[in-house]
């Protein structure tokens, strides 16, 4: 995403799903939402918004968007 990001090209959002115990373990652990309306009883569905999210990698790539001084334009809804 940093790469990303140094081009110009910002993530807004991450979205996941999983069907293992682990998949939605991690998923959960890194403060991804639930979406429940993509879910269901083999597969769950998640989702992070990179601009309000507390969670760490949010709060890292936020961090690290300050850093690029980018255009306003680009950062708008994130920063």
């Amino acid at each position: 995403m940093n790469e990303m990001a140094e081009r110009g090209r910002i993530v807004r959002g991450l979205y996941a799903t999983s069907r293992t115990r682990d998949g939605i373990f991690l998923l959960e652990r890194m403060e991804f939402s639930q979406i429940a309306e993509f879910s269901n009883a083999k597969r769950k569905a998640y989702c992070i918004d990179m601009g309000t999210s507390k969670s760490a990698i949010a709060r890292d790539y936020r961090a690290y968007l300050h850093t690029l001084k980018l255009p306003k334009k680009l950062t708008q809804g994130i920063l």
